[in-house]
């Protein structure tokens, strides 16, 4: 596996009426295949409530299989490699959390990764989610990890 920090800038998720989403994520992948996930990032849901496990996505910050953050259409699901046919998907519970006024600065981990290494991840959107409402847990940031 090759280690390696990537970046994404965040930005607005596109169709999202989240007016100001930005910041920066970085995916760190070492050689056994766990990530390390900084977020510094303003404008996600404020107070994200890490602890609703019935909403799927809320305050979810996940790479997605899609290589663009223009078109909401080509952005798609978690991006994974299953090791066996009962995986689950590995992104279900990376959450963050956020102040009240929606900023965060927090380190999250993925131990055993997402199944792809550094070069794997290069180049793929990083999404992330909002607190429940009436669809779920709303898309409303996006940034392409180099």
């Amino acid at each position: 596996m090759s280690a390696g920090t990537l970046t994404a800038t965040m930005g607005i998720y596109p169709g999202s009426s989240n007016a100001r989403p930005g910041g920066i994520v970085q995916f760190m992948f070492d050689v056994y295949g766990n990530i390390k996930i900084y977020m510094n990032t303003y404008g996600m849901a404020a107070s994200c409530p890490t602890t609703d496990t019935t909403t799927q996505n809320v305050c979810g910050v996940h790479i997605h299989v899609g290589t663009v953050c223009n078109d909401n259409t080509l952005i798609g699901d978690h991006f994974w490699k299953s090791a066996t046919a009962t995986a689950t998907d590995p992104w279900n519970n990376v959450k963050y959390s956020s102040d009240s006024v929606g900023n965060t600065n927090s380190y999250l981990y993925l131990p055993g990764g997402n199944g792809y290494d550094y070069y794997g991840n290069k180049g793929h959107a990083v999404v992330i989610h909002g607190a429940a409402d009436a669809t779920g847990a709303p898309r409303i940031a996006c940034g392409i990890l180099n």
